[in-house]
């Protein structure tokens, strides 16, 4: 959880949608990068889910790792929850729907903090 001062935490959030405009698809040393941007779940004055998947390829053959990020902004503070490389277990949606479980738990406590 980060508190920012002036307008500063709406930047920030501007901030992480113009890079995933300009990160997708950037291939760095063999790697694929895929970034997509939801609006789910709608928390606080502002919240986005931010999906990253990295491809590489290996010597035994392709792997794909996520990572998955809700960001909340309330005012002036800013809090991610993240999951990082944990593959899918039912699918990309079971990933998502838990980790929106836990942000609903989170902003509901942070809520009553």
């Amino acid at each position: 959880m980060l508190g920012y001062q002036d307008d500063s935490a709406r930047k920030a959030l501007t901030a992480v949608r113009q890079w995933v405009t300009q990160c997708s698809g950037i291939q760095p040393g063999g790697t694929t990068l895929d970034v997509s941007i939801g609006t789910e779940p709608k928390l606080g004055d502002e919240s986005l889910t931010l999906h990253v998947s990295m491809g590489v390829q290996t010597s035994s053959g392709a792997a794909t790792a996520p990572f998955d990020s809700i960001i909340v902004r309330t005012g002036a503070v800013v809090f991610v929850l993240s999951e990082q490389g944990v593959p899918a277990a039912n699918g990309s949606a079971d990933n998502a729907a838990r980790l929106t479980a836990v942000a609903n738990a989170a902003y509901a406590r942070f809520q009553h903090s």
